[in-house]
């Protein structure tokens, strides 16, 4: 692979991460380079984990996602190699980050993980978290580590359903009949 495509899909990346205030998962960074036919996937792991090894931006692994967000370091690169980005991938990037804000975002303000507590009892922890605020952190006690999975997994399709309900409840109770 060209060094110098090599370094352009580094410092996309970190202008990708610079220009948001949350953390992106592997997949939105995939979505993003693929749908745009810019490089196929094992060149951006590939370029990812350059990356996160040189310091420039870090990973964080929770169950089946990987978050990733820019360092310091990774922030004055661009800021020494920012010129190096052409306009026109800086536009694709800037467009692409403004049509899916409120699905990137929303992927990210709704996480949920669990964790094992003592044999046979694990911990589901479901939030909705809004900048760095916690609005909701529900956690549950369940018997399997499969039940905390699936509660996990049904927390991303149902978090703002959930969070009405019981907005609802607990400020309105139950309605007279």
């Amino acid at each position: 692979m060209n060094t110098e495509m090599l370094m352009l899909y580094k410092l996309m990346i970190l202008y990708i991460l610079d220009r948001i205030d949350f953390s992106m998962t592997s997949a939105q960074l995939t979505e993003f380079f693929i749908g745009h036919n810019y490089t196929d996937y094992i060149t951006l792991q590939e370029t990812i984990s350059d990356l996160v090894a040189d310091g420039f931006i870090e990973q964080e692994n929770k169950r089946n996602r990987t978050l990733y967000r820019i360092t310091q370091s990774g922030g004055e690169a661009l800021s020494f190699f920012f010129k190096d980005i052409s306009l026109s991938v800086r536009q694709d990037i800037d467009h692409y980050l403004y049509d899916q804000r409120y699905q990137l975002k929303d992927e990210q303000s709704t996480p949920a993980d669990y964790y094992e507590l003592k044999h046979n009892e694990f911990l589901a922890e479901c939030k909705i978290l809004d900048r760095d605020s916690t609005i909701l952190n529900l956690q549950l006690s369940v018997p399997s580590e499969a039940d905390a999975e699936k509660v996990c997994n049904n927390w991303r399709e149902n978090s703002s359903e959930i969070y009405s309900y019981i907005v609802t409840k607990l400020l309105v109770g139950k309605e007279k009949e």
